[in-house]
Parts: C-alpha cells; sequence; structure tokens
C-alpha cells in the first residue's frame, strides 16, 4: 500500500494515466443491453413468413358405443337393452361399420367387478380395441 503511494508522489502531473476506466464502459454496454430487450419482440412481431397450404386434418371424435351396466345385472348398449348373448354380435356388427369404435362402459359402483371383468371379456372377444371406463371425481 505505501509503494502505491510513493509512485503516485513521484508521477508527474503531464503524464498519461495508463489506468483504464471503465464505468463509463459498463454504462454503455448497460444501455445497450435494454434497448436490444425492448426491441427485440417487436423485431419478432414484424417477421412475416408465407406458411404453406395443407390440407385440414379431421379432428372428429370417434364413435363411441356406451354400455352401461346396472345394479340389478342388465346392461344397455346405447340406451338399448340387450342380452349378454347378443351383445358380441351387436359389438362386432358396429365395429364392421365404424372401425375406430371406442365402448365407454359404465357401470353402477355396486356391480361386483367380476360382471365387469365377463363384459369386458365379451368385448375383447368381439374385437373391441379402444375401451374407456367411466367414473365419478371425489
Amino acid at each position: 500500500m505505501l509503494g502505491d503511494l510513493s509512485n503516485l508522489s513521484k508521477r508527474s502531473h503531464n503524464e498519461p494515466v495508463s489506468e483504464i476506466n471503465i464505468t463509463p464502459l459498463v454504462d454503455v454496454m448497460l444501455v445497450l443491453l435494454v434497448i436490444f430487450i425492448l426491441t427485440a419482440p417487436l423485431l419478432a412481431q414484424v417477421i412475416k413468413v408465407n406458411l404453406p397450404q395443407t390440407a385440414r386434418a379431421s379432428t372428429a371424435e370417434p364413435a363411441t358405443a356406451y354400455l352401461t351396466l346396472f345394479a340389478d345385472g342388465h346392461f344397455k348398449l346405447d340406451q338399448s337393452n340387450i342380452a349378454a348373448a347378443k351383445l358380441k354380435a351387436a359389438l362386432s356388427e358396429r365395429l364392421v361399420n365404424e372401425p375406430e369404435l371406442v365402448l365407454r362402459v359404465e357401470s353402477d359402483a355396486t356391480v361386483p367387478f367380476e360382471q365387469v371383468a365377463q363384459l369386458l371379456a365379451i368385448a375383447k372377444q368381439a374385437g373391441i380395441k379402444r375401451l374407456s371406463i367411466a367414473t365419478e371425481a371425489r
């Protein structure tokens, strides 16, 4: 520390200062940064691009069949009562007309799972590939 003071006193007043003052440099850089931050979003909105045109993709929902199993053991396919023996044939027929058919199973909460599993097995035998099980949120 004392060595620095002794050099300071020996230096003449006419000599140029060989140290760089970086404060103005930092000020300029901060101003440029602020300008860049403010103008960058404006430049992104000005750029126009002609995107290629394509045919619209089909956003139609797939056909859905509703299979409802009631507490007393009977069930309905799309609001129509149906016997268990005819269920496989009815689902197979629907699959021929609508290959992307989704089967939505709605079961009463008191129905034993064994009955639900039997319905799911019949649906699998009929060729149903897409299945959804309806539940209620608590």
